[in-house]
């Protein structure tokens, strides 16, 4: 993690306002909490903390990644691909 990384907030308040559902809002503030807490927010990382449904994760990866607030990103060293939030200027929300 960079020092950049390490003081910037992930987690940009405006996803309260984008009028998703409630499961979509709670993925992308569960991948912006592993980030805060230095795990790597891959798929699996997130779909074992996941309480929901399969479906409703599928569903609101799907919402999140489509709408560009989170992205997929390699992983370092992994293998794995990460999820990652994007700046809000990025979010496609019409």
């Amino acid at each position: 993690m960079t020092a950049e990384n390490a003081f910037s907030p992930r987690m940009n308040r405006e996803i309260f306002n984008t009028g998703l559902p409630v499961e979509a809002i709670s993925l992308y503030l569960l991948c912006c909490g592993l980030l805060d807490a230095g795990v790597s927010p891959t798929t699996e990382m997130l779909r074992s903390k996941w309480n929901a449904s399969e479906g409703a994760f599928t569903s609101s990866l799907n919402a999140l990644l489509e709408k560009r607030i989170l992205r997929r990103s390699p992983a370092d060293n992994s293998g794995e691909v990460e999820l990652r939030p994007t700046d809000r200027h990025s979010w496609r929300l019409l």
